[in-house]
């Protein structure tokens, strides 16, 4: 007869619960090691394997002393059981656990043991541990260089780099995206054969690049200026790896730079045998020091022409330093042997060529002249800002330089004229009849300057003095609203009600105010957030950054006829933008004809002209996707979307 008796912890003599611990087919029980990674998980299964019933009074977790103190693990019982000790395990029966590591950057190794706590001493010990270490099998993204310097590309040439990219963790890192969040067009980045540049913004990888653990990659970064001033660009890598890695890139740093003013020298008509000299300014313009090698002047009439330089070449300007050198024209009695051919005089040209050492190495200056046999006035005409701005420039005209050498005790008289954009209205301030007037350049195009001076016996200068200015737009997005109104007898009269108000509006994708038209959607115009227009010129959309030129800019509201309104967007998001135009009020002038156009990076992608509009009209232009830059019209041309009467109630306009 087999005798029992009972036991203490409640089982009877010869029979006995047994705990086993499994990860997967591994017996991890008997002083076993559990390896997780952080973030993920492992499942152990706790196994009675004794043949009578076994308790789990308690799971804990103990961090080690040396571990990282934000180290847990959380634990969590599947198959139904209680999420939390006691269980009962009846025989052969099992549970299972998941441990998750919540790691928070700890050090990679052993960071504690897991204890379990039974009703029944198993090799002398009511208490079985498991040990857990902590293994990196995240992708970590590596590099190299972490920002990328260009030095000194000039024109015409390519700086080239190579990107280094290497994955340094454990696990598989994809990379999936790059985006250019502050970017000169110049710079980009050739990518598995497709070449990326700076101005796409954010940009998916289609496929991805995927990199096995210490597996690399090698990216082609280019920059390709079209000037030499100073570039820079960042580039954001978008993966797995929870750190966002940002290269900055930057070009023409330190670079010198040379401007000359004026390009083109007009001596008009000097008597034979006498000399005229202009003064050329050479300035340096970079953020370091330039050296001017040689001034040579070449050409057919070379001879009729010299240089005089104050000091010997070579000569090194520091930053904004300024070199003046005199060219000097001296016609030859052959000049009044030719005849004038449509009332233009027989012209003696030839080339002034400045040699140095920045962006671009060679500059040359345009030189004109001709023979007079009896002195007549000259008109000298030049813009001190150069041949090239950006619009909202205010010109400052210079013709006080023109002479007469017959009459120099008497005062010239000045008469300037202008040939301008369509749609440009601007006049010379405070006339065209003073030397020096200015002369405010709105719309983009080219303007050619006249200017045509008489000395005090009533002598008109032999030519007219011409200068040419092209204004071009430097921001990413550029967009005009000009209109013309029939019956205002004169749309550059300036005043409260001195001509018809149009409005131009630029919206987000998020503007909402109120359905207006009735379709059944709120309507873009007018939120006082997300359209900018005249009540918020200078709205805030992308990032917080004040330093970052991602926001739009309503730089021209014209309340008084003609226009332009000007609105410039440096740094767009890749949304879809709304273009549209409100006749806001036409203060009894009536109808306008309005055009819109818009210039992506200085190109002419979309233009719109003489829409009629009466006041109240709500004109929904099209909408501009970005980075294509492309502009889609709502409507055609024969039948654009306008909408009558449109008044928003917290902005009540003139109809």
């Amino acid at each position: 007869m087999l005798f029992t008796s009972a036991c203490t912890d409640g089982t009877e003599r010869g029979s006995a619960p047994r705990l086993a611990i499994y990860e997967g087919a591994r017996v991890v029980s008997d002083g076993g090691v559990v390896t997780v990674s952080g973030g993920n998980d492992v499942t152990l299964r706790f196994v009675n394997e004794g043949d009578a019933e076994l308790e789990l009074l308690s799971l804990s977790f103990s961090a080690d002393a040396d571990a990282d103190a934000d180290v847990s693990v959380n634990l969590v019982a599947d198959g139904g059981q209680a999420v939390s000790p006691p269980w009962t395990l009846a025989v052969n029966e099992s549970i299972d656990v998941v441990v998750t590591v919540d790691d928070a950057g700890a050090t990679i190794g052993r960071v504690g043991a897991l204890a379990v706590t039974t009703n029944r001493q198993i090799d002398g010990a009511l208490e079985r541990q498991v040990a857990i270490e902590l293994a990196d099998e995240r992708p970590r993204l590596l590099v190299s260089p972490s920002a990328v310097d260009f030095g000194r590309v000039g024109a015409g040439e390519v700086g080239v780099k190579e990107l280094s990219l290497l994955n340094t963790g454990s696990g598989e890192l994809v990379i999936s995206a790059i985006d250019w969040p502050e970017a000169d067009p110049a710079f980009s980045a050739e990518i598995d054969g497709a070449e990326y540049v700076a101005a796409s913004g954010r940009v998916s990888l289609d496929p991805p690049v995927v990199l096995a653990p210490n597996a690399s990659a090698s990216w082609t970064m280019r920059f390709s200026p079209t000037n030499g001033s100073a570039a820079d660009a960042q580039l954001a890598i978008a993966s797995n790896d929870p750190e966002l890695r940002v290269v900055p890139l930057v070009a023409n740093s330190q670079a010198p730079c040379v401007v000359v003013n004026p390009t083109r020298v007009d001596f008009g008509g000097k008597v034979v045998g006498q000399s005229g000299t202009i003064a050329v300014e050479l300035s340096s313009c970079g953020t370091a020091p330039v050296t001017v090698d040689e001034l040579m002047i070449s050409g057919v009439h070379a001879d009729w022409y010299a240089v005089r330089v104050g000091e010997e070449l070579p000569v090194t300007l520091g930053v904004n330093e300024t070199l003046t050198v005199d060219v000097v024209f001296t016609p030859q009695a052959s000049d009044l042997d030719e005849p004038w051919v449509d009332g233009q005089p027989p012209y003696r040209e030839a080339i002034l060529t400045l040699h140095n050492d920045s962006f671009i190495d060679q500059v040359d200056v345009e030189l004109r002249g001709f023979g007079v046999e009896f002195a007549c006035p000259q008109a000298v005409a030049h813009v001190l800002e150069g041949e090239e701005v950006t619009p909202q420039t205010t010109l400052h005209l210079v013709g006080s330089q023109s002479f007469s050498s017959e009459f120099s005790g008497e005062p010239l008289a000045y008469r300037w004229t202008v040939q301008q954009p369509v749609g440009s209205a601007s006049l010379f301030l405070p006339s065209a009849t003073v030397a020096d007037p200015t002369f405010e350049a709105n719309v983009v195009g080219t303007y050619v300057f006249r200017l045509e001076v008489t000395d005090g016996g009533g002598t008109v200068s032999c030519v007219v003095a011409e200068t040419t200015v092209v204004v071009i737009s430097d921001e990413a997005i550029h967009i005009e609203l000009l209109w013309h109104t029939p019956n205002d007898p004169d749309e550059t009269d300036e005043g409260p009600v001195a001509g018809a108000d149009l409005d131009l509006h630029f919206t987000h994708p998020f503007a909402a105010a109120l359905d207006i038209d009735g379709d059944g959607a709120l309507d873009p115009w007018f939120d006082t957030v997300f359209d900018a227009f005249w009540f918020n010129p200078d709205p805030q959309w992308a990032s917080l950054n004040p330093g970052v030129d991602d926001d739009p800019h309503l730089d021209r509201d014209d309340t008084d006829g003609a226009g332009p309104e000007n609105l410039n967007l440096n740094s767009p998001e890749s949304v879809d933008y709304r273009i549209g135009v409100h006749y806001w009020n036409d203060h009894g002038f009536g109808p306008s004809r309005a055009t819109v156009r818009v210039y992506v990076r200085g190109t002419l992608v979309f233009e719109w002209s003489d829409v009629t509009l009466v006041v109240g009209d709500m004109w929904d232009v099209g909408t501009l996707s970005w980075p294509s830059g492309e502009v889609t019209s709502v409507g055609e041309e024969s039948a654009p979307k306008i909408f009558p009467g449109y008044q928003h109630p917290s902005f009540p306009s003139g109809f």
